[in-house]
């Protein structure tokens, strides 16, 4: 068996951020869903489909997309972990969607901290044989 040096903790990191980001995500869905099927029935026909309508439908959209990132940023840390080499380009994806999901809370904010930090560890890792490589 050979052991592979791994990013563990950019990976812990990153993968809890990414499960706050999309359990964010689809709770903030819910809600939105809710107050669209229960608001409906309250507002006039005329604010139903004026800006009412519209900023609900972009809402839905938009913790769509947020929790789409979350699923993106929990590829990024199962990638981080199983193949270490790309970890700069994860690294960067983890902090920018991360940074983005603050349009629908950011994981309940820890997600996004989470997140930042997961990202920027993976940048920052190096195995263990090229510190001690740089050093001699």
């Amino acid at each position: 068996m050979v052991y592979v040096e791994r990013p563990k903790a950019a990976f812990i990191l990153s993968l809890l951020a990414g499960i706050l980001i999309l359990a964010n995500g689809i709770l903030a869905g819910l809600a939105v869903s809710f107050v669209a099927s229960v608001g409906g029935a309250s507002l006039s026909s005329a604010e139903m489909f004026g800006l009412a309508k519209s900023a609900l439908t972009m809402l839905q959209v938009l913790t769509v997309i947020v929790s789409f990132f979350g699923v993106i940023i929990l590829l990024g840390a199962l990638t981080l972990y199983y193949n270490p080499a790309h970890r700069k380009g994860w690294g960067i994806a983890i902090i920018i969607l991360s940074l983005l999901s603050i349009l629908v809370g950011g994981g309940f904010l820890v997600g996004l901290i989470l997140g930042v930090i997961g990202g920027a560890l993976a940048i920052a890792w190096k195995p263990p044989s090229m510190v001690k490589q740089a050093q001699t």
